[in-house]
């Protein structure tokens, strides 16, 4: 900072005036092409940062759920599992069940069947949907509890 002092000379009391390099120094006629850079770097800076945050994170609470908890049955059918997002950006896991033969009955059971499942001869295919609850529904005839537990059975014949 540098100072310079008014004399009695300009009519005036004597004052010590103060110059700095704050922002008002920069937007003077010297200085403003170099503000005009700083502002401009900073909105680059502060547009990035945004673009990179809304990336990173998720669009709602449904996009990521806990894995499942496979209960293991006395006759365990193969089952595999296909993770996706659906239109919404909710998570789904597509679930396929079946048994070493082509005629084995096959049973997906939720929950320890406290909400049923399915059972037919052949695969059987199960999509479940991540709720904003972030645990797995599935959605059948408009009940849609949410799947904390499922099995994959198979008798085959």
């Amino acid at each position: 900072i540098s100072q310079r002092r008014r004399t009695e000379e300009d009519g005036l009391p004597t004052v010590i005036e103060q110059e700095d390099s704050s922002i008002f120094r920069l937007l003077s006629n010297r200085g403003i092409r170099l503000a005009t850079k700083m502002m401009a770097r900073a909105a680059v800076i502060v547009l990035v940062v945004a673009v990179a945050a809304s990336w990173a994170a998720p669009k709602q609470s449904c996009a990521s759920c806990s894995a499942l908890n496979w209960r293991r049955e006395a006759s365990p059918g193969e089952h595999t599992e296909e993770k996706a997002t659906n239109d919404e950006g909710c998570a789904t896991l597509s679930i396929t069940c079946r048994g070493t033969t082509e005629r084995a009955q096959t049973f997906v059971e939720f929950n320890a069947g406290e909400i049923g499942g399915i059972n037919d001869i052949g695969t059987q295919s199960v999509k479940l949907v991540c709720g904003s609850d972030m645990l797995w529904h599935y959605k059948a005839e408009g009940i849609a509890p949410p799947i904390r537990a499922i099995s994959c059975s198979a008798v085959n014949h």
